[in-house]
């Protein structure tokens, strides 16, 4: 199965930043870790690389997950001292 992660990054105004999957964000379930695959529908992150000072750049990556999970943590460097985290967790069939 797979999740579709999206998200906006605004840049500081005074540096460009770079936002890189299994660097700055990761994914992980409660069956082992997500596989980022790009999203052709819409702009992934690894298409986006530098956000240029003082813009936004909104993206997605779809991450395969393994089939049976029911819990994702998402992992996100946020520029600050310690990273931001997302658990959702999916419905059963």
């Amino acid at each position: 199965q797979s999740v579709k992660v999206c998200g906006r990054m605004k840049s500081p105004s005074g540096f460009a930043a770079s936002f890189l999957v299994g660097y700055d964000n990761i994914l992980d379930t409660d069956l082992g870790t997500g596989f980022a695959t790009p999203d052709q529908s819409t702009t992934t992150w690894s298409d986006t690389g530098q956000v240029p000072k003082g813009q936004t750049k909104s993206a997605c990556d779809i991450w395969e997950i393994p089939q049976d999970a029911t819990t994702v943590i998402y992992a996100v460097n946020n520029f600050q001292a310690n990273p931001s985290l997302y658990k959702v967790d999916l419905p059963s069939e």
